[in-house]
């Protein structure tokens, strides 16, 4: 990461909300997706990667990436 970033909370001095409202610059976001695209490049796991990238609960929804352009 370039810059820093930081997640918001469920409250003042609480946990932070890992589902969404992860706050970042766009460069930032967009070394996170060639990370993503290239399958977590040695850093994540690459085999949560590819599962990760599957429908789950929904078939536009994978464990936290939308997966469809619907």
């Amino acid at each position: 990461m370039e810059a820093p970033a930081y997640w918001h909370l469920d409250k003042n001095n609480g946990s932070e909300l890992c589902y969404c409202c992860f706050n970042a610059i766009s460069r930032d976001f967009a070394r996170l997706g060639i990370l993503i695209e290239q399958k977590g490049m040695g850093i994540v796991d690459s085999s949560f990667m590819i599962e990760a990238r599957k429908p789950f609960k929904a078939d536009h929804y994978g464990h936290s990436f939308w997966i469809s352009n619907k």
